[in-house]
């Protein structure tokens, strides 16, 4: 049965289980507000928003104690017990002339979910609302604040306005905190404001949620357009250095690399690197630091061994706890505190290891093993595609039409970066890309 829009004195006096008289009498000292009608005996009308304020003006008598002391009928729902169990914060809020206001009422559900005893919020709420305010937040908070002094000049004086926002607050736990705040602002007859009255909810797992689910977006758009890159780019050594780039940016690490294994499967090359300095790349000491001149030998307690040995993704949280493979030379020389590789897969055996680390200690996702993954798989694929192959020094000297012996001065000079795979019998291997860079810049020169 639908209530009509208006009430009458029994139904107010129903609801709240006393004789009509006593509603009148609230009526006449001017508490409950009525719309007076006439008649032989003067008829009263109340309109829900009147009652809803006197309600609440009651209740709020009572809001600074236990609640649950106050007695109620065995076969009636007490109101406040309904209040104070509902899954949200709400509150009754009067604001003042200068736009802040007093708390009549708020929930206990306040004091788990930010950990301010609501004491602290019936005594002064602007001072505890602006230490819940993160310092990155004040600028938006005041905007906020901005745009609730309008609501309050707004409006038709006979109806209600509405506001609502998301804000971001710091819990006493330091515990970021998002709510959604929605209120209704009840005016009296000549349009100025007398509460506010609305609920405050938790909405942080659905930040949450929206934060992983926009992240995950704009990750698959880049690696999209990497995967493009992979093949429209013939030469690998510049997917490389773009794929290092692109890891960096994406997963916010200040490190990433690409070692590759060198034939005979005994060592692995750097290939390409972002945010390593000239003289040392990781854990492993060398001359130069730089592409083509660092070896890895796969046997070694390294990090990025350990990754090619056992053939899958492996992270670490805390490289100084970590007893897999010697991870405190990355914190003790380079100041890393956490890193992953994954593997590049190539033709028929692994070609390599992609590698991202950060200068402080963090929690590698399920969401960046893959993203990671992805882009070594891309790496994959092109590496497979790519004709590019390790050349021996007889092969670059036939190419270029030149003596073995030029070969090696290049290479000894620098010119030409080589890979030295152990000894005079061994040689020398030169990467195709290498070779072209050689050519180009012999050309431009």
């Amino acid at each position: 049965m639908s209530r009509s829009p208006l009430l009458t004195v029994r139904e107010v006096a129903d609801q709240l289980q006393v004789t009509e008289e006593t509603v009148r009498r609230w009526i006449r000292r001017g508490e409950l507000g009525a719309l007076e009608l006439g008649g032989p005996r003067t008829v009263y009308r109340i309109r829900p928003e009147d009652f809803d304020r006197f309600v609440w003006q009651r209740y709020s008598i009572t809001a600074k104690h236990d609640v649950s002391a106050s007695p109620s009928p065995p076969s009636q729902p007490n109101f406040q017990d309904v209040i104070e169990h509902l899954p949200v914060i709400s509150f009754v809020f009067e604001p003042d002339t200068s736009g802040s206001g007093t708390v009549s009422y708020i929930s206990r559900e306040i004091e788990e979910l930010l950990g301010v005893p609501r004491d602290e919020w019936y005594e002064d709420l602007t001072s505890v609302w602006r230490s819940l305010i993160p310092p990155e937040d004040v600028a938006t908070m005041t905007e906020r604040a901005r745009q609730y002094r309008e609501q309050l000049e707004i409006g038709s004086s006979a109806g209600r306005n509405h506001f609502s926002t998301e804000v971001r607050v710091l819990s006493r736990r330091q515990e970021l905190v998002w709510l959604e705040l929605d209120m209704e602002l009840v005016r009296s007859p000549t349009g100025e404001p007398l509460y506010w009255s609305g609920v405050v909810v938790d909405i942080s797992r659905r930040k949450q949620v929206e934060h992983e689910l926009g992240l995950r977006l704009e990750r698959a758009e880049r690696l999209e357009r990497f995967s493009r890159r992979a093949i429209e780019e013939e030469r690998l050594t510049v997917l490389l250095n773009e794929a290092v780039h692109l890891v960096t940016e994406v997963l916010q690490v200040e490190y990433a690399r690409v070692f590759e294994v060198v034939p005979g499967g005994h060592y692995m090359s750097l290939r390409a690197t972002v945010g390593w300095a000239s003289g040392q790349v990781g854990e492993h000491e060398v001359d130069a630091g730089a592409v083509g001149h660092v070896i890895v030998d796969v046997a070694s307690d390294s990090h990025a061994a350990y990754t090619l040995n056992v053939g899958e993704p492996v992270a670490s949280d805390d490289l100084e706890l970590e007893r897999r493979f010697n991870g405190r030379l990355m914190v003790t020389r380079r100041g890393l505190w956490s890193g992953l590789y994954v593997i590049i897969h190539g033709k028929g055996r692994p070609f390599g290891v992609l590698g991202a680390h950060a200068a402080q200690r963090r929690a590698y996702e399920s969401a960046d093993v893959e993203f990671l993954t992805a882009v070594a798989s891309t790496l994959g694929m092109a590496v497979t595609r790519s004709a590019e192959q390790w050349l021996t020094i007889p092969e670059v000297a036939a190419a270029l039409q030149v003596s073995l012996e030029t070969v090696r001065r290049w290479i000894r000079s620098g010119d030409l970066s080589a890979v030295l795979l152990g000894g005079t019998r061994t040689g020398y291997r030169i990467h195709s890309s290498d070779l072209q860079r050689f050519t180009e810049q012999r050309l431009t020169g």
